[in-house]
């Protein structure tokens, strides 16, 4: 989320649904270049499997499997 203060209105930046790359996102930090920056896929192994197992988890979609690093820019 954005929140504008002197608005009073938020703008999401991102989500799990349209992004999976985001699931299971936390420990959100701002970069030094000004970018907004989360680890996701704390349960997700290295190969992509999750030892939690049942139902769907995408710990094995694109090119890189497990947890991750993600850059969300804040710039519009």
């Amino acid at each position: 989320m954005k929140y504008n203060t002197a608005s009073g209105k938020g703008e999401m930046l991102a989500d799990a649904f349209h992004n999976p790359a985001l699931f299971l996102p936390y420990s959100a930090k701002f970069g030094p270049d000004g970018n907004l920056y989360v680890t996701t896929g704390a349960v997700c192994n290295a190969d992509g499997t999750s030892s939690f197992g049942g139902g769907h988890l995408p710990c094995a979609l694109g090119e890189k499997k497990g947890g991750r690093l993600v850059k969300i820019s804040l710039n519009a």
